[in-house]
C-alpha cells in the first residue's frame, strides 16, 4: 500500500526536520562574532547537494533510497550500501535522542534518569510509525504551518533585547574561520535531509521536488539564522559560546510586561515538536532500510527492537551533554559518505546508465 504526501507536507516535514535541534544548539562558534556568515556560508553550499538529492528522487519516481540503490549498484553491492545508509540514519537518531532527553533533563526534569525520558519520547514515535507515513505527514502540515508564524511572531520581542555592537568586530581572523566552520553547518544539519531520500518516494507531484529541497533549506536555514542571530546580539559573544541552548536562555531573559514572561516556553515546544519530526524520519528511514535489506515486508514490525537499542546506544555512547556536543563536531565521518559520496555517485552512474538506455 503506498503512503502517498502532498508537496506541502513534504515542504513542512523538510523544514520541520532540519529545524530539528538546530534552533536551540548554538551554531558555528568558532567563527566568533561572524558565525552568521559561516552559516549563510554552509546555505549556499549545501544548495547543490539538495539539488542533486531531489534531481535523484525525479529520475527514479516512486523509489526510495534503497531501492534506487539496487538498481545503481545491483542486488549485492547495494545491500553493503543500503546497510551502511541505515546505519547513518540511525546513528543520527540515537544523537538526537540523547539531545533530546539531554535537553529536557537540563531544562525541567532535572532529577529524571534519562533511560525514562528516551522510552517516553520513543512510545510518541512509535506510536506515529505505527500509524503510517500520511498521519504523521498531516500532523506536521498542521503544527509546521503554526509552528512557524509563532516562530516568526516571537522573534519580534527579542528587538528590546539586540545589542548590534556584539557583531563587531567583522573578520577580525580573516575570511578562512569562517570558510572552515561553515562545513558545520552543511553536515549538521543542512543537508541530512539527504534521509528525506527515503521518505519522499511518493509525492503526488514529483516535478517539483526541487523547490521543496530548496525552500526547506531556506526556511528552516533562516528560522534558525534568525534565532541564532538574536541570541548572540541579545547575550554578546562570550555567553553565546559557553551556553549549551543559548536561544532558550536568551528567551528566558525577555520580560515585556510584568504578565508576559516565561517565553522560552515556546522554544522548548519547538524544539519538542520539531525534534520529534526528526526523530521519527531517521527511525523511519532506519526500519525502511532493515526491512529492504533482510526482505521484511512490514517495516513497522521493527521499530521496538531498534528503539530500545536506540536508547541503548544513547546512553553508553553519548555521556553527557559537552561530549554530545563532541560528538556532533566528529560528525563529518560519517556525513560526508552519506550526504556527499553517495549522492554524487548515484547521479553520476545514473546519468551513464540513461546514456546507454540501461534503466
Amino acid at each position: 500500500m503506498k503512503e502517498i504526501i502532498t508537496n506541502n507536507q513534504a515542504l513542512l516535514i523538510t523544514t520541520l526536520f532540519i529545524l530539528g535541534n538546530s534552533i536551540t544548539l548554538p551554531i558555528n562558534t568558532e567563527a566568533g562574532s561572524d558565525f552568521y556568515l559561516a552559516f549563510i556560508l554552509g546555505m549556499i553550499i549545501s544548495m547543490p547537494l539538495v539539488l542533486i538529492y531531489s534531481k535523484i528522487l525525479r529520475m527514479f519516481p516512486n523509489k526510495n533510497i534503497f531501492m534506487i540503490n539496487q538498481v545503481i549498484f545491483g542486488k549485492f553491492l547495494s545491500k553493503l550500501i543500503n546497510s551502511l545508509f541505515t546505519f547513518y540514519c540511525f546513528y543520527l537518531g540515537c544523537l538526537v535522542l540523547r539531545e533530546f532527553s539531554e535537553f529536557i533533563t537540563n531544562v525541567t526534569l532535572k532529577s529524571t534518569p534519562q533511560y525514562v525520558i528516551m522510552f517516553f519520547i520513543l512510545s510518541f514515535v512509535i506510536w506515529a510509525i505505527k500509524l503510517g507515513l500520511e498521519p504523521f505527514s498531516r500532523w506536521c502540515e498542521l503544527f509546521g504551518i503554526l509552528l512557524i508564524i509563532l516562530l516568526l511572531i516571537i522573534i519580534t520581542f527579542f528587538l528590546s533585547t539586540i545589542d548590534w555592537s556584539n557583531l563587531k568586530p567583522f573578520l577580525a581572523d580573516g575570511i578562512f574561520p569562517v570558510i572552515e566552520t561553515s562545513q558545520y553547518s552543511v553536515y549538521y544539519p543542512l543537508c541530512e535531509s539527504v534521509i528525506l531520500l527515503g521518505v519522499f518516494n511518493n509525492l503526488k507531484n514529483n516535478s517539483k521536488m526541487n523547490k521543496i529541497f530548496i525552500f526547506g533549506v531556506i526556511i528552516s536555514g533562516i528560522l534558525i539564522l534568525i534565532y541564532q542571530a538574536s541570541a548572540f546580539l541579545s547575550m554578546g559573544p562570550y555567553i553565546y559560546s559557553i551556553n549549551h541552548y543559548p536561544v532558550y536562555v536568551a528567551m528566558s531573559r525577555i520580560n515585556i510586561f510584568p504578565s508576559v514572561e516565561r517565553l522560552e516556553i515556546i522554544i522548548a515546544v519547538t524544539f519538542l515538536i520539531s525534534g520529534f519530526v526528526k526523530l521519527h524520519v531517521c527511525f523511519f528511514v532506519t526500519c525502511k532500510g532493515i526491512s529492504h535489506i533482510v526482505n521484511c515486508i512490514n517495516y513497522k514490525s521493527l521499530i521496538w527492537p531498534i528503539s530500545l537499542l536506540a536508547i541503548v546506544i544513547s546512553l553508553s555512547t553519548f555521556k553527557g551533554t559537552m561530549e554530545t556536543l563532541e560528538y556532533i563536531k566528529s560528525y563529518n565521518v560519517l556525513a560526508i559518505p552519506a550526504q556527499i559520496i553517495l549522492p554524487i555517485t548515484i547521479l553520476i552512474i545514473a546519468k551513464i546508465k540513461k546514456k546507454f538506455s540501461k534503466i
